[in-house]
Parts: structure tokens; C-alpha cells; sequence
């Protein structure tokens, strides 16, 4: 079962995803050094649900967004490029039953987003694989 809309929810995919039209790296649209990249600056918690939510509704709320968009955004979720949001998953100051949610929520991505994608599936499948295994190490 889904959870409900955490609240700044379209803030989060606002942050991570949507900037990213018609790039093919977030490198392309921010300057090479400054606070000008985005950062979502929330609590571990909040962090780690709103990460899990994503995840678990990528079927329907990622299909909004292109390729581009969805690649470069779980990118940056899953890379730490802008942010530590794979770190917060598995380091955060939050109980181990979110971290588990959040890792089971990775099979959902790929199941009702990525395959769907076919293309983008398997440009982002080894960056997502590689950041998988950060969640867990």
C-alpha cells in the first residue's frame, strides 16, 4: 500500500526532476561551481519518505516527465551529484524499517517505471544498480 502525499511532494520532484528538459546531465544546466543546484533540504525522515514515495508511484508520477528528465533525476537521488539522498536512505537518523521500505521501493521503480521506459532503462539501469548497492554497503 502507498502511503499518502507526503506534503512537499511536488516540491521534491520540482527540485530533482523537472529542471532537467532537454539536458542530458544536470552538469549541462547549472553553472560548474555555486549554490545554484538544487537541493531539497529536509529531514532525514522526510527525506527518506518522500525517496520512498517517489519510488513507489514512479508508474504514474515519473510518466509526467521525459526521459531526460527521469534519467538525470534519479541521478541525482541515487548518485549523490546534488544531494546525499542515497546517503540520508541508508545513514540517516531514521528508524530501519523506513530504510527497508525504502530499498523495497527500488523493485517498484524498476517494475512499473523503468520497464516502461525501455530506453532509459537501460542507459540508467547500471547508475541505479551501482546506487543500490551504496544503499546497502
Amino acid at each position: 500500500m502507498v502511503a499518502s502525499v507526503p506534503p512537499r511532494f511536488n516540491q521534491w520532484l520540482n527540485c530533482y526532476f523537472s529542471p532537467y528538459d532537454n539536458v542530458n546531465s544536470p552538469w549541462d544546466r547549472f553553472p560548474p561551481v555555486g549554490d545554484d543546484r538544487p537541493a531539497f533540504h529536509g529531514t532525514a525522515h522526510e527525506i527518506v519518505e518522500l525517496f520512498t514515495y517517489t519510488m513507489n508511484t514512479s508508474g504514474s508520477e515519473l510518466m509526467r516527465f521525459s526521459d531526460s528528465q527521469v534519467g538525470v533525476g534519479l541521478d541525482n537521488l541515487l548518485n549523490n551529484h546534488f544531494a546525499d539522498v542515497a546517503n540520508t536512505v541508508r545513514d540517516g537518523a531514521v528508524a530501519n524499517e523506513l530504510k527497508i521500505s525504502a530499498l523495497q521501493s527500488l523493485k517498484v521503480l524498476y517494475r512499473d517505471c523503468l520497464t516502461r521506459r525501455a530506453g532509459l532503462c537501460c542507459l540508467i539501469l547500471k547508475g541505479v544498480s551501482k546506487a543500490t548497492l551504496k544503499l546497502w554497503i
